[in-house]
């Protein structure tokens, strides 16, 4: 089996498999919990060396390329209840958002409209019509 592409490379699949491997062919209990508690310490290895190596890119996007980056916290949507509010998400992620890409899409520099123009009920048609209409501009 190639161990080299597609689910094999996600975080907790490769780390897991000496796991699965033993639920499969009926290990003792013992056995199965070794594998298991080595694998999740792999796992947690390897997902802070793929979070330092993502680090590292987004360091040198910023500092050695120039990029203006902004950063975007969706904790506060799950902090009231462990589900997502709604009105959390668009007025910390989905506005914000909308507003950094539409003034990508534009070129603006900052902030040029108040996340606030938008309604919740067209805010998604209104970034939709506003990269079109980018789109016709960069296409001409």
């Amino acid at each position: 089996m190639d161990h080299s592409s597609g689910i094999w490379r996600a975080i907790g699949i490769p780390e897991l498999e000496p796991y699965f491997q033993a639920e499969m062919e009926m290990a003792d209990e013992l056995t199965k919990k070794i594998l298991l508690d080595t694998g999740i310490k792999e796992m947690k290895e390897n997902t802070k060396k793929l979070i330092e190596k993502q680090l590292r890119k987004i360091r040198c996007l910023a500092n050695e390329k120039g990029w203006k980056l902004h950063r975007i916290d969706a904790t506060c949507v799950y902090e009231r209840n462990g589900k997502v509010d709604e009105d959390v998400w668009e007025d910390k992620v989905l506005r914000p958002s909308l507003e950094m890409v539409t003034n990508f899409l534009w070129g603006r520099q900052e902030s040029t409209t108040s996340a606030r123009q938008f309604s919740s009920y067209n805010l998604v048609h209104q970034f939709l019509f506003q990269f079109s209409i980018a789109s016709l501009h960069t296409s001409k």
